[in-house]
């Protein structure tokens, strides 16, 4: 066919195969009564702020290309050189993105994003990083719990669109298509960084139900591993029943909310669900603040939970 294939290879990275194919271009003339095409309403993320990512990566040069690029993109960059030190970040500091090598010392990646998935219960963004090209490495980092597999060696083009692909998980917003009110802006719920959120709403740590005498330590774990599950679960179900103007979904989801917030004594927080609630029973959509009220609630008293779980085990590991 008259064309050209170049192969780049660097050991240790990766290989590069280029193809390049010639072909006619045929021009067709439209028709006189022909329908224009439709063109399909653009998607916008609605994130543009900074982000705070997380590299696990033991090679100096590519962690070096990687700081340079999110850098210059204008977000907060942190990085460790194995999967160990990842999870110890994770641990006490909170991250929008995630970017995971394999091949390090103490911890390899795989394994890392799988006790992010199973230990830590952490839903963020993660992207594999790897030199690996063959299908089978790929499918392991997706099935340990990785969002998306990069390979090496680096393409910042690759790497932005990774980044606009998921921009809904890494910044914990939805993209919206159609949802505008009748001024046209567009309006959504937020899963917003935890350190954007005001912690006074927070009203676990006062719980009676974690003081109580008839619980073991043992068993107090479990119920705050629970309610992070739960609460996870629940603001995704909102954030799901709110954008399909679902008021069945909503009032299914708000019952059971309500439920877990009075059984944990959070009733600042209860009274906003079992507000919401009563609204989504007469079949109408709660108001967007009221929703965003509760799901922040939802957030904070999260991360308060795995706070004190947190620092249980770092006590523990102190003696």
């Amino acid at each position: 066919m008259g064309g050209e294939i170049d192969v780049f290879s660097q050991p240790n990275v990766g290989t590069e195969f280029t193809v390049k194919l010639k072909y006619a271009v045929t021009h067709v003339a439209p028709s006189q009564d022909s329908t224009p095409p439709q063109v399909s309403k653009k998607i916008t993320p609605v994130n543009t702020e900074k982000l705070r990512v997380l590299l696990a990566e033991d090679n100096k040069v590519n962690a070096l290309v990687m700081g340079k690029f999110f850098k210059s993109e204008g977000h907060e960059f942190t990085h460790v050189t194995d999967g160990a030190e990842a999870l110890k970040a994770l641990k006490y500091q909170s991250f929008d993105l995630v970017v995971m090598d394999n091949h390090m010392p103490n911890m390899s990646g795989i394994e890392a994003i799988q006790k992010i998935r199973n230990q830590l219960s952490l839903n963020v963004c993660v992207f594999a990083f790897t030199a690996d090209v063959f299908k089978e490495a790929h499918d392991a980092f997706i099935e340990a719990g990785a969002d998306f597999v990069l390979t090496k060696p680096l393409q910042i083009n690759s790497l932005r669109d990774a980044i606009a692909q998921y921009s809904s998980k890494i910044s914990g917003k939805l993209l919206i298509d159609a949802s505008e009110d009748k001024d046209g802006n567009v309006v959504y719920l937020v899963k917003a960084p935890i350190d954007s959120l005001s912690m006074t709403e927070e009203e676990l740590s006062k719980s009676s139900l974690l003081v109580s005498e008839s619980f073991t330590k043992a068993e107090v774990d479990e119920l705050l591993n629970t309610f992070v599950d739960e609460a996870e679960q629940k603001v995704d179900e909102l954030i799901d029943a709110y954008t399909n103007a679902s008021s069945r979904e909503l009032y299914i989801a708000l019952h059971s909310v309500k439920g877990i917030l009075f059984e944990f004594g959070l009733h600042e927080a209860a009274i906003l669900a079992q507000e919401a609630e009563s609204i989504a029973r007469n079949k109408q959509v709660p108001e967007l603040v009221l929703l965003q009220s509760l799901i922040n609630r939802l957030l904070v008293n999260s991360h308060q939970a795995q706070r004190i779980l947190s620092k249980e085990d770092h006590q523990d590991m102190t003696g």
